[in-house]
């Protein structure tokens, strides 16, 4: 290490930066959204990977139950055919290992019923929740406690608003959305998200154009106040982009290449991030509406 290096503090900073950097999986011990509840019907099950865990996802009397989505026996994935032979197991389709729901324990073997493995071998299991129309799992360590409420990974409820947006967890809230898989850093994407920046993506949108909303093309802070710091205690912690405030300039214009934003009615869209990786769009796409998206990582 040279003598600039010290004195330039590059040390410190990258200490400081380093669990980001290095979240090549993404955070763990926190609720990722898995699937919509629509797409995993009774008696269904679904494989998915998030922050590196293979899960298989099976609903079974109307509750869905989450289990490491690898045998025990051979590491095969079991959603690839799945085997629901009972209301209380998922039975691998390779050599019949038959697990517990609701505990992942071994508890017969198809061709094997009186295996001397029975009830010694188990499969991890994963806590679920089911609101508003997602199924949300806690993805981490298996012993971690306590379990968070779900509102800890949420972005918080807006109260500074005159009209406030619904949130996730509010009663009666219709949910619709997709989901993709990018080929991506998934950081990358949860910045992108929040940069104020990037306003000029919409600047021809069909939903802007078609409401003749006075968007702009993009935004500067200007004054302190522009990023407010959300750190609830045993809740959200993110940040905020004060964009009904005057701490931000909405750039109309840009001269140099001749570009000017559209529209007459005046609209305001605030965005807000919050571990581990969920943007909430206030009145986006419409005044009222509220847009999250959450931003998975699948693997390294």
């Amino acid at each position: 290490m040279s003598a600039s290096q010290r004195s330039s503090g590059a040390v410190s900073a990258s200490r400081q930066y380093a669990p980001y950097v290095e979240a090549q999986w993404g955070f763990k011990n926190t609720w990722y959204p898995a699937l919509f509840s629509h797409e995993l019907g009774d008696n269904a099950v679904r494989g998915v990977t998030m922050a590196g865990h293979d899960i298989a996802l099976r609903r079974a009397r109307g509750k869905v139950y989450a289990l490491c989505d690898r045998c025990a026996h051979r590491g095969v994935k079991m959603s690839l055919r799945p085997m629901c032979l009972t209301d209380e197991t998922l039975s691998c389709w390779y050599h019949g290992f038959t697990y517990g729901l609701e505990d992942g324990v071994l508890k017969t073997i198809v061709a094997s019923p009186d295996d001397p493995l029975i009830g010694k071998v188990r499969v991890r299991t994963y806590p679920v929740v089911e609101r508003a129309g997602i199924i949300f799992v806690f993805v981490g360590d298996e012993d971690f406690a306590p379990l968070p409420p779900l509102e800890a990974d949420l972005p918080i409820r807006i109260t500074d608003d005159a009209n406030p947006v619904p949130h996730l967890l509010d009663e009666k809230v219709y949910v619709r959305g997709i989901h993709r898989a990018g080929n991506s850093n998934w950081r990358l994407a949860a910045e992108n998200g929040f940069d104020p920046g990037h306003l000029l993506i919409h600047w021809d949108n069909q939903i802007v154009a078609a409401t003749d909303r006075k968007l702009g093309l993009g935004v500067e802070p200007i004054a302190e106040g522009a990023i407010r710091i959300i750190d609830e205690p045993d809740g959200p912690k993110g940040i905020m982009n004060m964009y009904n405030t005057r701490a931000y300039k909405f750039i109309m214009e840009n001269k140099a290449v001749n570009l000017r934003a559209r529209g007459k009615n005046s609209y305001y869209a605030r965005t807000s991030m919050v571990l581990p990786g969920v943007l909430l769009v206030e009145h986006w796409p419409i005044p009222g509406w509220a847009q999250y998206e959450w931003y998975i990582p699948i693997d390294d």
